[in-house]
């Protein structure tokens, strides 16, 4: 928000806030892109304790939140209390199905999506170049 002097991240932790202040055992929490806005590895920090607190601490009756944290996606092969569901995407019509994959993690398909919506070929090839390195060299 502008008119707050708010960044993405501030905006989204002060809606965190307020959620976490109200929250009881009957509570249906809603989170999308938890921890987003911010240096990844921070922002993963943060999901992954805030997902805690409403699982464990707060003991929330249902959380769902959404992510492309690999933090947030491999807590449900850490912990009992978590489970992962992906959402299909099909990648030819670059749309989601909406079709729920229980047990799975998803993709964020970002590079076919982005070449999907136009960006030059050679940005999404040089993209390519520098996730297969990055796979090579972990």
């Amino acid at each position: 928000s502008l008119e707050q002097s708010l960044s993405t991240f501030s905006g989204h932790i002060r809606r965190v806030r307020l959620i976490l202040a109200g929250t009881s055992a009957e509570s249906l929490v809603l989170l999308d892109e938890l921890g987003s806005g911010t240096d990844p590895s921070e922002g993963a920090a943060l999901a992954t304790q805030i997902l805690v607190h409403f699982a464990i601490q707060d003991n929330a009756q249902l959380t769902i939140a959404t992510s492309h944290y690999a933090e947030v996606k491999a807590m449900a092969l850490e912990n009992d209390a978590f489970a992962s569901c992906a959402v299909e995407f099909d990648v030819q019509a670059l749309k989601p199905t909406y079709r729920l994959l229980w047990g799975q993690v998803g993709a964020s398909n970002a590079l076919d999506i982005a070449s999907g919506l136009g960006l030059p070929p050679s940005v999404i090839q040089a993209a390519r170049q520098v996730m297969d390195t990055e796979l090579t060299s972990a």
